[in-house]
């Protein structure tokens, strides 16, 4: 099964999943999002790869943060702040 997996640089991943370049991620973005598993891949050595299906599809990618929900709004002691976040 791990011949079918393929390790694409950063920016090889970049250019094949963004075709637009403007919308592309930079590095920095794709190692955090790698850090934090919402990207397959792993860094050998001194180089950061994508694991990749054999068409080049990530094995793994989301950026879905679990939202936080609060039952209240939070104090923050300064009263202007306070009401402003009561009325969000």
């Amino acid at each position: 099964m791990s011949s079918n997996i393929q390790r694409l640089k950063l920016s090889v991943f970049a250019e094949r999943y963004w075709q637009d370049e403007e919308s592309r991620p930079c590095r920095d973005t794709l190692v955090s999002h790698i850090k934090r598993g919402w990207l397959s891949g792993k860094k050998i050595g001194k180089q950061w790869y994508v694991e990749c299906t054999s068409w080049g599809a990530p094995l793994f990618y989301t950026d879905e943060v679990p939202k936080v929900e609060l039952k209240s709004p939070p104090k923050t002691g300064n009263s202007i702040a306070d009401r402003i976040l009561a009325e969000i």
